[in-house]
């Protein structure tokens, strides 16, 4: 009786063997990939920044802990979808990709330091128009605040 080895012809074993080398090499990340990389520390660090301020204005302070929980969020969404992807992608591009949210996320910093003294609340500016003043100051400064901007939305992933 014939095994089940007879069943495939010499053009399917080829075609298994070259499918098994294929798996074994990574695949170039997707466009979705290399944001999840990029938005990972951007949105970790922003979170982390937002869990030690504290504002008096209420609108700011409900703001900040919904900045706050909405970063978990989309932490965890994004961690899962590259967790999905890890074994099949090359991961030099990966942390590429996650070291350029690193440097773009210190960048927003020094942009946010240099607009403070600029946006600083006052007699005449309250808190809510001195953040304003702040987002509006970091986006004309810095070109990298646009780039995470693509982090607030996460309507990109699949």
């Amino acid at each position: 009786a014939p095994g089940w080895v007879a069943v495939f012809s010499a053009g399917s074993l080829v075609w298994l063997a070259g499918m098994a080398q294929a798996a074994s090499s990574p695949m170039a990340p997707t466009e979705a990939d290399l944001k999840s990389a990029y938005c990972i520390p951007v949105l970790t660090l922003n979170k982390a920044t937002l869990e030690v301020l504290e504002y008096d204005d209420p609108v700011l302070e409900r703001g900040r802990r919904n900045a706050i929980r909405s970063a978990e969020l989309s932490i965890q969404r994004l961690e899962r979808h590259l967790e999905s992807r890890a074994k099949l992608v090359d991961q030099s591009s990966i942390t590429s990709a996650s070291g350029r949210g690193v440097a773009d996320f210190k960048l927003m910093v020094a942009a946010a330091r240099a607009c403070s003294d600029q946006c600083v609340p006052s007699p005449t500016r309250n808190e809510l128009e001195a953040a304003r003043c702040s987002v509006s100051c970091q986006a004309d400064k810095e070109p990298a605040v646009a780039r995470a901007s693509q982090c607030s939305n996460l309507d990109w992933l699949p």
